[in-house]
Parts: structure tokens; C-alpha cells; sequence
């Protein structure tokens, strides 16, 4: 009997070594990252805090494909912060409400309607560019008169 109660507390003591693994499937917000021109932004090290707390909440590398995933576990105002080596980053900051939906409060306007300022400006230099050509075309057959 004495052999069967050290057996089992030997047995008891190799299971908490064993490490124990749940998967399991939750909403989460991904965010996709890259520079303006796709370039990438992969295995780059980030931090997500929660509102005004100090401790990171989560730290760690963005995957292979530039993302990184954010598993909140409360409604509120959640922080990500990006870095690069070379200096580049950036704080993103994301509202999640109580039914863990969010709103991305950080994308500066310019971000925002980029490709609409990109389409306007080459708009209007190509109908500069044809101004100015119908203008020297005019001065050219005026002069020569």
C-alpha cells in the first residue's frame, strides 16, 4: 500500500509538468499593416495596451503575412503599438464596444481618402498639362499672323 501512494504522487508530480493546450474559437480584430506601397511588414515587434494601463496586454511579432491579431477581453479603448528597426511605426487605436465590434479611431484623415486626393490631383494636371498646351498652341497662331 505504502509503494501505491509514492507511485501516486510521482504520477501526480510528472502531470503538472504537462503542458496543456485548448483551441478554441473567438472573435478577434486583425490588423493588416504595410506601407504605402505594400511593402512588407512582417516579424515586426508590437505592444497592445489597454486604455491608460502600463502593462502591455499583449506583445509580440507580426506574422509572415504583415498581421498582427488583437483578442480583447473587454468593451473599451485598446491601443497597438508598431515599431520597426529602422525607426518606422506607429499607435493605432481601436474602440471596441460590448459586443466586441470596433471602430478604428486612428487613421489619420490623409489615409483616409488618399486614393480620392491621388485621383483629383491627376485630374487636374492633366487638364492643366492640356491647358497649357491649347495656350502656347493659341500664342503660336496668334504670333505667327
Amino acid at each position: 500500500m505504502r509503494y501505491l501512494i509514492v507511485i501516486m504522487a510521482f504520477v501526480t508530480l510528472l502531470c503538472a509538468h504537462d503542458l496543456i493546450h485548448k483551441v478554441s474559437e473567438q472573435k478577434s480584430i486583425v490588423v493588416h499593416l504595410s506601407f504605402g506601397n505594400d511593402d512588407d511588414f512582417s516579424y515586426e515587434p508590437y505592444e497592445v495596451f489597454y486604455a491608460d494601463e502600463k502593462m502591455p496586454y499583449s506583445v509580440g511579432r507580426t506574422d509572415k503575412h504583415s498581421q498582427l491579431l488583437l483578442l480583447p477581453d473587454r468593451a473599451g479603448e485598446w491601443y497597438i503599438k508598431v515599431m520597426s528597426d529602422d525607426g518606422h511605426g506607429k499607435v493605432i487605436a481601436i474602440v471596441v464596444d460590448e459586443n466586441f465590434s470596433f471602430k478604428d479611431n486612428s487613421q489619420p484623415l490623409y489615409e483616409k481618402f488618399l486614393k480620392i486626393f491621388v485621383g483629383v490631383s491627376i485630374i487636374f494636371f492633366i487638364f492643366t498639362v492640356i491647358q497649357f498646351k491649347n495656350r502656347r498652341k493659341n500664342e503660336k497662331n496668334g504670333s505667327s499672323q
